[in-house]
């Protein structure tokens, strides 16, 4: 079998330092080489500062679509239990000890409340903005009695620092000052990372380690935490529609406003009249004017309708007539037609889209589709199913972390990840994980009924070990050491009962 690593004589491969770079100088390949800056920025996403990035965020989460997005996957990723509300539960498993299991139990009874009481909160803000903090308020011997939740703990005032991708202290902005608070003090909720977000925080935490990392090999703790960049937000890749749609529906609005305008010039023929008379015809027409604009602007602020003809009285000399100056047609007609409605319902589709959702869950039912059936409802599902393991990650480290701090501080030490007595269990009874892992189950039930089924069928006609092995094989579809463990089973118990029954 070759081998990447090894050569044709089996062995190793070497790197000849030397001569990769004569062939990188004199193919120029080294002038081919990307910059930092190239891979984190481009035109349609530049490089920004934490506080450009949250503002922005801010703004989004204010729109309805948005907001009633991330709602909706919250809800369907922590659900809720029918009588009590909760959403989150700390179980023990079914393999502890009785010492275990009483830990188990002194955590549920001191956390649950706390715990299901900022779930949903903590798990808006990771959506929004890819992290969330939650102020812990722990006592020596007492363990963590108060978690804050408040926005006095957004992530704009607060800057994680991070050892090799683990959150290890925070800086936050209190009272027009900076405290450092460690992870006893403040746990962090951190969405997974699925894209790039382009900052300047990332160019500065690789050149914080660049050196230190060559020296420092061996020992990780001797790196310097760095500052953590944003990310795992589920609104980055909805910056683009959001303000497509934005600026399609300012757009058709402000065509509609323009179109609603009624303006005309209207000449007045003065000829033949002395001064007093012109001016005395022209308070007469302009009073005229102001009473009609008062009384339909009166109607207006009123909501009562004007159920009579107005009529107004306007006295002439030597023939006098009115008569209207086109303002030239093209200055204000058909300006809503640079957007139209479908405009806004195509962007408001990318957005929706971009959210891992349909828009039709988001307000606009009418855009439900008759023969959308269990299938495109099924899609809409798994759109969702793929955020809600993303949250429920998220949540269960929050909780895991809280957890931590509470038994450090309550018992005086802590479980081991591998070893932790408890599970932490969503109750997602709505929630379209859950059921997509009810139908899973169901299939995978149904699938196993029918081969018991066909497996009795085949030892109640007496096929041997090797004709089941076949059949099981290349009928059904089964492994080659499935088939045969499956008929050694049931084929060897049938042998021997055959030999007790010579004996």
């Amino acid at each position: 079998m070759k081998s990447k690593i090894l050569n044709s004589n089996g062995q190793p491969f070497e790197l000849f330092e030397e001569k990769v770079n004569q062939s990188a100088r004199k193919t120029f390949t080294d002038l081919d080489a990307v910059s930092v800056s190239q891979v984190l920025s481009s035109f349609h996403t530049p490089v920004r500062s934490r506080q450009e990035i949250y503002q922005r965020y801010a703004q989004m989460m204010q729109d309805p679509i948005i907001g009633q997005a991330l709602n909706l996957h919250v809800t369907q990723t922590l659900g809720g239990h029918e009588t009590t509300g909760d959403v989150i539960f700390i179980e023990a498993k079914a393999d502890i000890t009785d010492n275990e299991k009483k830990f188990v139990e002194q955590i549920q009874q001191d956390l649950s409340d706390l715990i299901n009481t900022n779930a949903y909160q903590v798990a808006f803000l990771g959506c929004a903005f890819g992290d969330a903090f939650t102020k812990i308020y722990s006592e020596d011997k007492k363990g963590v009695f108060f978690l804050e939740q408040s926005d006095f703990y957004l992530p704009h005032y607060v800057q994680a620092f991070e050892l090799v991708g683990k959150t290890v202290g925070y800086r936050v902005s209190e009272d027009e000052k900076i405290h450092t608070l460690n992870v006893k003090e403040l746990a962090r909720l951190r969405m997974p990372r699925m894209g790039v977000v382009p900052q300047y925080r990332m160019q500065y935490n690789y050149l914080a380690n660049k050196e230190k990392i060559k020296e420092e090999k061996e020992d990780i703790e001797k790196l310097l935490p760095v500052p953590a960049t944003i990310g795992g937000s589920f609104l980055e890749m909805a910056e683009k529609p959001f303000f497509l749609l934005q600026s399609a529906l300012i757009g058709l609005s402000s065509g509609r406003i323009l179109d609603s305008v009624r303006e005309s010039i209207i000449g007045v023929n003065m000829a033949n009249m002395t001064t007093d008379q012109q001016r005395a015809f022209i308070d007469k027409f302009g009073g005229l004017l102001r009473a009609s604009k008062k009384r339909t602007s009166d109607a207006v602020k009123n909501n009562q309708p004007i159920l009579e003809k107005i009529i107004h009285l306007l006295p002439v000399w030597d023939e006098k007539q009115l008569y209207s100056v086109d303002a030239g047609g093209a200055l204000n007609v058909n300006n809503s037609n640079a957007y139209g409605v479908e405009d806004v319902l195509f962007y408001a589709k990318m957005l929706a889209g971009a959210l891992g959702l349909d828009l039709s869950m988001l307000g606009f039912s009418d855009l439900l589709s008759g023969g959308l059936g269990d299938g495109g409802f099924f899609r809409i599902s798994a759109q969702s199913g793929q955020r809600s393991r993303l949250i429920r990650q998220a949540v269960t480290d929050w909780v895991h972390h809280i957890i931590d701090v509470h038994c450090a501080q309550k018992f005086g030490g802590i479980f081991e990840v591998g070893k932790r007595p408890y599970e932490i269990v969503f109750n997602g009874a709505t929630s379209a994980l859950e059921r997509e892992n009810q139908e899973t189950r169901e299939r995978k039930n149904m699938a196993a009924a029918t081969i018991l089924q066909n497996i009795t069928a085949l030892k109640e006609l007496g096929a041997d070990t090797k004709t089941m092995t076949h059949f099981l094989k290349e009928q059904m579809g089964f492994d080659e050491d499935d088939a045969e463990i499956y008929a050694q089973a049931l084929c060897g118990d049938g042998e021997e009962e055959n030999e007790e029954d010579e004996e």
